[in-house]
């Protein structure tokens, strides 16, 4: 570091759909506030609008009935609280008892959400009480109110479902297939994916965009990064070392290495003292085994990883049918450069395998030297993932690679723009600014 700050590259956030359709739906009930003859409380149907749009049309149908209901229950209690109130004689020259009663109505109102299991909803509810129960004591017509208000919570509701569910006009591009690394979207492999990242993938997903995702780890990452997903194509794993589908929770693919290969890769460098992690899939399993004691820099991996429920160390060494696709052994950073030229230039290391260097997160200390088949890449998966592509389409596909800007690109603020990107090319319509600070 030299002291100066780092220039990157920055987008200006583009408006995205939800912002859109919000404001579309706020719009459409003044306008309906305008053909009511300005009847009614019309910043209640906005605010049902607003809190009731959803990311997804199918979950803003399901939003809705729990709102209808919701809605309805806070409005009956609203109404059983002007009743009551006017059975207590006096209770209006003591506006502080008024107001502990709302604040224990509102408690009530929450707490019946609770037991209807429509916690979801509870907010909206409580505004319809408040609404109700507002003008507290200068009620003419407690009766006539509270259908008011319910009715302008349902008409907020029902315009936001509307809106939700309407699609814009758009060409789509069903013969593109898109491949996109997981690293563009997390800024390591224990990192969390932003939710609003997974809202936007799950959204084209349902428009029927194909994206396949790609990584250099294991399968066991990407499900702890992105629960929640649901994806419609293979991923591309371990570097292309295997093809993963998380819907079935299978390999269709796997880049397997000889066993008599690993058995002389196992010999060379058991050879060097160094202990070497075994990544083998035995049927929809992907198992790790470490060939002999674990070094420090193994039992610092082992302890990080242990914990995770999609990770399985076995003890002893992998079956013959079992399938390794990967050999991996730890080593210091300032040791990794000359291991790494070592191995490369073994004539037979050279011959048999695809070895690559991988500085680990986590560690200020450690490398990863990896070895896999030699035709295990990822340009090669790719081609496997198209002819799935192929069969389950029955299109040609078109790829595309999406990559961010060489320079400037941080994942966790501009991973959003990548997605713009695939929907502005798949569905014919968005934009995207760049300036440079």
């Amino acid at each position: 570091m030299n002291g100066k700050k780092k220039n990157r590259s920055f987008y200006l956030p583009p408006i995205g759909q939800r912002l859109i359709k919000t404001a579309v739906a706020v719009f459409l009930c003044l306008v309906i506030y305008i053909l009511r003859g300005y009847q009614g409380m019309v910043v209640q149907s906005a605010i049902a609008a607003i809190i009731c749009m959803q990311p997804y049309a199918d979950s803003s149908k399901r939003v809705a009935v729990n709102r209808v209901i919701s809605t309805v229950m806070g409005g009956l209690w609203g109404l059983l609280f002007l009743l009551l109130m006017e059975q207590i004689p006096g209770i209006t020259s003591h506006m502080l008892l008024v107001y502990l009663c709302m604040a224990l109505g509102v408690l009530l109102v929450l707490y019946t959400c609770v037991l209807l299991k429509i916690t979801d909803s509870a907010a909206l509810a409580a505004i319809v009480f408040m609404c109700v129960i507002v003008t507290y004591p200068n009620v003419e017509a407690p009766l006539q109110q509270t259908f008011d208000r319910i009715l302008d919570t349902i008409i907020g509701v029902c315009v936001a479902v509307f809106v939700n569910i309407v699609r814009l006009p758009a060409k789509k591009h069903p013969e593109k297939l898109f491949f996109l690394h997981l690293k563009d979207i997390a800024a390591d492999r224990y990192s969390i994916v932003q939710s609003r990242i997974l809202i936007e993938l799950n959204r084209l997903y349902d428009e029927g965009a194909r994206i396949s995702l790609e990584t250099r780890w294991a399968p066991a990452f990407m499900i702890s990064q992105m629960s929640g997903l649901r994806m419609n194509m293979p991923i591309i794993v371990m570097d292309g070392a295997a093809l993963y589908d998380m819907r079935e929770n299978t390999y269709p693919e796997l880049m397997t290495i000889p066993q008599q290969n690993v058995k002389e890769l196992r010999r060379i460098l058991a050879g060097d003292g160094i202990c070497a992690c075994i990544f083998a899939v035995r049927s929809r399993t992907m198992m790790l085994f470490h060939d002999g004691p674990m070094s420090e820099a193994e039992q610092w991996d082992y302890e990080i990883m242990r914990r995770s429920p999609y990770r399985n160390y076995m003890d002893g060494m992998y079956e013959p049918e079992d399938s390794v696709i990967a050999v991996r052994f730890l080593i210091r950073h300032g040791e990794a450069d000359a291991a790494f030229e070592k191995y490369r230039s073994d004539p037979y290391i050279a011959a048999h395998f695809r070895i690559v260097r991988y500085r680990m997160a986590k560690s200020d200390d450690w490398s990863g030297i990896y070895f896999y088949r030699k035709d295990a890449t990822i340009e090669n998966m790719e081609k496997l993932v198209a002819d799935h592509f192929s069969s389950e389409t029955g299109l040609e596909p078109d790829p595309v690679h999406i990559s961010p800007p060489e320079q400037g690109y941080d994942p966790e603020h501009d991973a959003h723009h990548l997605l713009h990107e695939i929907s502005r090319i798949y569905m014919g319509f968005g934009f995207m600014t760049r300036s440079e600070k």
